[in-house]
């Protein structure tokens, strides 16, 4: 007689609705890492702009203090007199045109970091001059101020 013997043989592991549950988990997370590093490169960048204009007002707040006599030419135009060139000695230059050959080459520099940024120099009286750098960052208008005492 032959007896036939039956072996239950229970597998371990895991089912393909755990395995596609677990890639969705993972692929979730992934999506969210590389959103957040996104956001964080953007925010970045932000920060690195407003250092910059914050550098450039830094620099015409002290081209200001330097040209007491012509701070209130300071609100004008910029314009290129070659005042700082070797072009020109320094003797024939005004003190206006020294302020506004300041504001040429500051608008200058700002234009090379941001293209639509804009510079205005505000006299107020008694008050200290401020210098107002305004930049639009693609969500919203920025503006930098920085108050200048004489």
């Amino acid at each position: 007689m032959i007896s036939t013997q039956t072996c239950s043989i229970r597998q371990h592991g895991f089912t393909l609705p755990e395995v596609l549950v677990a890639l969705l988990v993972f692929a979730i997370g992934l999506l969210g890492a590389t959103a957040l590093a996104v956001e964080g490169f953007r925010l970045e960048q932000r920060a690195l702009l407003r250092a910059e204009i914050a550098l450039l007002a830094a620099d015409l707040a002290g081209r200001m203090r330097s040209n007491s006599p012509g701070h209130r030419a300071y609100t004008g135009g910029a314009v290129d007199h070659r005042c700082a060139s070797t072009m020109t000695p320094a003797l024939l230059c005004t003190p206006d045109d020294l302020a506004a050959d300041d504001l040429n080459e500051i608008t200058a520099r700002l234009h090379r970091i941001e293209p639509g940024g804009r510079l205005r120099v505000e006299l107020l009286d008694p008050e200290p001059t401020v210098i107002a750098i305004a930049w639009d960052d693609g969500e919203r208008e920025q503006v930098y101020r920085l108050a200048v005492a004489p």
